[in-house]
């Protein structure tokens, strides 16, 4: 096991590395994305984040970021309304529908929902969330922050599992570069319970096409290691995502990063109406659609 996890660790290390040193005049924003970038600019900036790619770390979506890496959400250029039908994650006998309104303007990128997940065994039984999510780039330091997280408003008749006993939970990311070829991305999970887990990752934009990313995170105590490269397809309406978790630490379960394969899909039927939908993502099957004011 040790062999393993010190392999990965190091090919991620590598990789890091390589994309410092690939991406050492990237730095700065992309001359495309600037901050004084008129609406078609910032139509083609909400287009190439409208997908997770891999783990979402690196490279987090500006609709799903309250769910894996929060600091995406200033990649939000409009105010949307974004309906949603879900399964729990490791938890398929729960089927949600939820609606969120997100907004933003490149410096500040906010969500507020309701989610409500129905257990398909048990027909009185229910969870009601409030979903909410804030982030901020700070331009200076060329970085974003943000912090999202879910509190349970309503429970009722039996739930799957104890993860779903919280009362609230949360998560802290940050993006370095985010409107940059190259991006480093952080995220603390869970912290509700004084952190469960902790992730970091790295993300290159190879042309204006594609997207390579790879994520990695652990257990506040170093185990449960999954390592999750991935690649970004934007060919414009159409967008897809493929990433696949390595399971390198067994000894104990890590739902930071899915294991296994992930698919995302999207498409952009106008530029006010798209649609986005996962595999084994935050949910294990999850489909939405946001519709621009």
């Amino acid at each position: 096991m040790y062999s393993r996890t010190s392999y990965c660790l190091s090919v991620l290390a590598l990789a890091l590395c390589s994309a410092v040193a690939f991406s050492q005049n990237s730095f700065a924003r992309d001359s495309d994305y600037d901050f004084d970038f008129d609406s078609r600019d910032r139509e083609s900036l909400e287009t190439k984040h409208l997908l997770n790619v891999g783990g979402g770390i690196s490279s987090p979506a500006l609709t799903s970021s309250t769910y894996g890496n929060p600091s995406g959400l200033v990649y939000n250029q409009s105010t949307k309304l974004v309906g949603s039908v879900a399964t729990g994650f490791q938890a398929p006998d729960l089927l949600g529908n939820g609606i969120r309104l997100l907004t933003g303007n490149s410096y500040v990128g906010g969500a507020l929902g309701i989610e409500t997940y129905n257990n398909t065994t048990d027909e009185d039984g229910s969870l009601t969330y409030l979903n909410f999510g804030l982030a901020t780039y700070i331009e200076k330091i060329n970085l974003s922050v943000g912090l999202a997280g879910n509190y349970r408003l309503a429970r009722r008749g039996r739930i799957p599992g104890p993860q779903y006993e919280k009362t609230w939970t949360g998560n802290l990311g940050a993006l370095f570069n985010p409107f940059g070829g190259f991006r480093l991305g952080f995220t603390l999970f869970g912290l509700s319970q004084g952190i469960e887990a902790g992730g970091v990752g790295t993300a290159i934009s190879l042309n204006k096409y594609s997207i390579l990313s790879i994520d990695a995170a652990t257990t506040k105590q170093g185990n449960g290691l999954v390592v999750k490269p991935a690649l970004g397809i934007n060919a414009s309406p159409f967008q897809l995502s493929y990433g696949y978790g390595i399971q390198v630490d067994e000894n104990q379960a890590n739902t930071a990063i899915a294991v296994g394969n992930t698919i995302g899909l999207g498409y952009e039927f106008t530029q006010s109406l798209r649609l986005e939908a996962y595999y084994n993502q935050a949910s294990l099957y999850y489909v939405g659609a946001n519709m621009k004011f």
